[in-house]
């Protein structure tokens, strides 16, 4: 329960201060002491690296894990990044958690790994997308799965630090005209 406590002070203090994180401040937040903060995180990059975690662990269950009803691969996977633009433009901490809170060694470590694994996610749906012949099969899923989601990601970062973002619809025509070309869809 404290810990939970913890991560949503210092969660709601990121996103109120732009990506700065004190300590001191994240305590007050969530009515406790600064002991007690670092009996759970043994210092801020720590704290940022949870909450850092926790939002990519929403974002994989609300979009790359999620259950997608629709009329076939494509379908699902237009479907998919529909979700992505929607889940970062609904999601306070997006601006936050794409933006430079990388700075902390531990924030890095974590934005990696997490990174790393979506990527492996994007390459299976690719790989999938060969099998079922809309993606080119000369391209390697693993490089393409890649490539792909860093540019969706980029495409989300720099619509949210734009202020008044981008319409969410335009942005996810946008991102598919780039994941078509990049992936030489095959209609």
């Amino acid at each position: 329960m404290t810990r939970a406590k913890l991560l949503q002070a210092a969660a709601d203090e990121l996103i109120e201060t732009g990506g700065s994180l004190e300590v001191a401040a994240v305590a007050r937040r969530a009515e406790t002491s600064i002991g007690l903060t670092y009996r759970y995180f043994h210092n801020k990059g720590a704290l940022a690296a949870a909450v850092v975690e926790e939002f990519f662990d929403r974002q994989n269950e609300a979009v790359l894990m999620a259950t997608i009803d629709a009329d076939g691969w494509r379908e699902r996977e237009r479907r998919r990044i529909e979700l992505m633009v929607a889940f970062h433009y609904s999601e306070p901490l997006a601006k936050v958690a794409l933006g430079g809170l990388a700075r902390e060694p531990e924030v890095a470590a974590v934005m990696m790994e997490k990174q790393a694994g979506q990527a492996a996610i994007v390459a299976a749906m690719l790989a999938r997308g060969q099998d079922l012949g809309f993606i080119d099969p000369s391209l390697d899923p693993s490089v393409a799965g890649a490539m792909v989601l860093g540019a969706i990601r980029e495409a989300i970062r720099v619509a949210l630090a734009a202020g008044e973002h981008l319409d969410a619809g335009a942005l996810t025509e946008q991102i598919l005209t780039f994941v078509d070309m990049a992936t030489r869809l095959r209609t």
